[in-house]
């Protein structure tokens, strides 16, 4: 059996030192000397103390130190060019217009990049193809997900953990369903019906089509994951907003490997948090898991994370992309978010 090594013991004397702490500032709000006595006597009151402490700093695991980086052969995004030529030989039927006058840009000045991009990447605009991508976004990932293994010889996979945490009957077979639909990729039971976009991201895109004048091909900034490394999809949302970043999903970053393949060859690669989307396992829960891309044993694998959607990992980052107007898509979102709630009710 190996022993704890010394970094995972600094991190638990950590946890349990702001435990600690944040129980005893707790007990000096709440208690006088006399309560305070009959707190410590009360052996089920700390324990609850203790566990209601812990649940509270969901916090502490939103960022991990990383050594994980790129690969030697990826540096920095290839021209939009041989992007675009990929994407339309791997997609038959979608064109290749973009945004003109954003295209002179790239092309004119391929570096004028915001702070953190590592260039311009193109991604088909899903929407204006119905019939390659289907009518959701569940579909249009789906889509890339059956191509990935045409670039991706080694092979392509979803892990399936998750199918040995929980014992109920019916529960498992519902998974089982599951399961099948996302190794054969056909839209049987819920399938990737319960992959989505969060309000943030999709609010963006759908703004990103307009601001680009509904091309077949969508041009942005963005980076890979590097700058997020070791962060929580919250955190690097939380804070990629005040630097005009938003997370990107499945399907642009799918889209990006197949044209960047060099990005992800090994495990020892940096994965790809996708946290621009939302993964519902189940279509009876409202808590939804974080997916990301990686690379395991010998081939490419989709995976979504097995506690909660905000923890942290060493060997992942988020990708993001670098908006123009940050500002003016959080407030379109918040404004479409408040018109879904009053419809719900």
């Amino acid at each position: 059996m190996d022993l704890m090594n010394p970094s995972q013991r600094a991190r638990i004397e950590t946890l349990a030192g702001r435990i600690a702490k944040t129980i005893v500032a707790q007990a000096e709000d709440r208690y006088t000397s006399h309560n305070a006595a009959e707190f410590l006597k009360n052996r089920n009151k700390f324990e609850n103390a203790v566990r209601e402490t812990i649940d509270g700093m969901s916090g502490f695991d939103e960022e991990m130190k990383s050594e994980y980086g790129y690969p030697a052969g990826y540096r920095f995004a290839k021209p939009v060019e041989e992007q675009i030529k990929r994407l339309r030989k791997l997609f038959p039927g979608i064109a290749d217009d973009t945004d003109p006058r954003l295209s002179f840009r790239v092309k004119s000045r391929p570096f004028d990049l915001p702070d953190g991009a590592e260039g311009w990447f193109a991604v088909p605009n899903w929407r204006a193809y119905s019939e390659i991508f289907g009518e959701r976004y569940d579909q249009a990932a789906e889509k890339v997900f059956s191509v990935i293994p045409q670039i991706f010889k080694s092979g392509f996979d979803a892990d399936c953990e998750y199918l040995k945490e929980k014992k109920d009957k019916e529960k498992r077979a519902s998974r089982k369903t599951w399961l099948h639909s996302l190794l054969s990729f056909k839209p049987i039971g819920p399938g990737f019906q319960y992959l989505r976009e969060n309000i943030l991201k999709e609010t963006l895109m759908i703004d990103l089509v307009a601001r680009q004048q509904y091309p077949s091909i969508l041009l942005f900034p963005a980076q890979f994951g590097i700058c997020h490394r070791g962060e929580s999809n919250k955190r690097a949302l939380r804070f990629g907003l005040s630097n005009g970043e938003f997370g990107l999903g499945a399907f642009e970053i799918g889209c990006m490997l197949l044209t960047h393949p060099e990005r992800l060859i090994n495990q020892d690669n940096l994965g790809i948090d996708c946290a621009g989307d939302e993964l519902y396992p189940w279509p009876d829960t409202h808590k939804h898991r974080g997916v990301y891309f990686d690379y395991r044993g010998d081939m490419v694998r989709f995976s979504w994370k097995s506690g909660e959607e905000s923890s942290a990992c060493p060997w992942s980052g988020s990708a993001t992309l670098f908006a123009e107007s940050p500002r003016a898509v959080f407030d379109l979102a918040y404004k479409r978010l408040n018109e879904r709630t009053k419809a719900s009710r």
